[in-house]
């Protein structure tokens, strides 16, 4: 058994990954289980920890992103 910084070190060497999510992770896998497709989005912030302020801009540009991303995604449902 790997203790737990072994295994997000695995994760993120196997998967290329930046970040784990682990609170998508139960709609991820009954989608799964049912074969339905799923996408988990998920905007990553620490500003608490490095002490930077709240920048609104940012909330912005996430809605932006996600219209966007829905806009593409009709071309394929």
């Amino acid at each position: 058994l790997c203790d737990r910084r072994q295994r997000q070190m695995c994760i993120r060497d196997r998967y290329h990954t930046a970040v784990e999510d682990m609170e998508s992770a139960a709609a991820a896998q009954l989608c799964l289980s049912y074969g339905v497709p799923f996408l988990g989005v998920r905007i990553l912030s620490n500003s608490i920890v490095n002490g930077e302020k709240f920048d609104e801009a940012v909330g912005i540009d996430g809605q932006k992103f996600m219209l966007s991303l829905i806009d593409q995604m009709r071309e394929y449902m």
